[in-house]
């Protein structure tokens, strides 16, 4: 009896030592504890807010302004509030018939915060366009400050004015840019909008562009 009680002892160890050794190579949580695993994986923010939210699958980390060394990209639909950059760029345009250029057309884009392009429409901004001169004329000789050859007060109430499209943008005829034999042409543009939010925004291209 003896010899078959020590025969069943080594069995159970055995088995428990078996049954312990699964357990901590398929299961190791059941022997450490409760704990769980969470995955972050970052979305944007539509309206720039910290936010989180948790699921099932992991902890979605919205990207706010705090969180450096991330660009929003793409495009969003807002109103004057989102605008905080101002982009825009000029082209000679023949718009009609004969040969030849008749102006300069004017395309413009806002930005907000995060550098994405603001979609926006029935949103009167006060615009003023003004063109000046180079630094210099044709003789050599030094402007200092630019003069002005032109000045426009105009009022954009969407994104779709500035597009570069065959229909967008602003034109300006030549024949209302004052420019004299010396000069040698547009040297700088600069389109300054006051939002109805309050504040203004401004931007400059600046070139030396021959009238024809």
């Amino acid at each position: 009896m003896e010899k078959g009680n020590a025969i069943i002892v080594i069995l159970l160890l055995v088995i428990i030592a078996g049954g312990g050794y699964i357990l901590l190579v398929k299961y190791p949580p059941l022997l450490e504890g409760s704990s769980t695993s969470t995955t972050q994986y970052y979305v944007s923010s539509g309206d720039g807010t910290a936010s989180t939210e948790s699921g099932g699958s992991g902890e979605a980390v919205y990207v706010t302004d705090a969180s450096e060394d991330f660009v929003y990209y793409g495009e969003v639909l807002g109103t004057s509030s989102n605008m905080k950059s101002l982009d825009i760029y000029a082209q000679p345009l023949d718009w009609d018939a004969n040969l030849g250029n008749d102006g300069i057309v004017l395309h413009f884009t806002f930005y907000d915060a995060y550098g994405r392009k603001v979609i926006f429409s029935d949103t009167p901004i006060s615009t003023q366009i003004t063109i000046y001169s180079p630094t210099i004329d044709k003789n050599g000789q030094t402007i200092s400050p630019r003069r002005i050859f032109y000045k426009r007060y105009t009022t954009i109430s969407s994104s779709d004015e500035g597009e570069d499209t065959p229909y967008g943008g602003i034109r300006i005829p030549y024949s209302d840019i004052s420019m004299t034999s010396s000069d040698l042409g547009i040297g700088q543009i600069k389109m300054s909008t006051s939002l109805p939010t309050g504040g203004t925004i401004e931007a400059y291209e600046t070139f030396l562009w021959p009238k024809a």
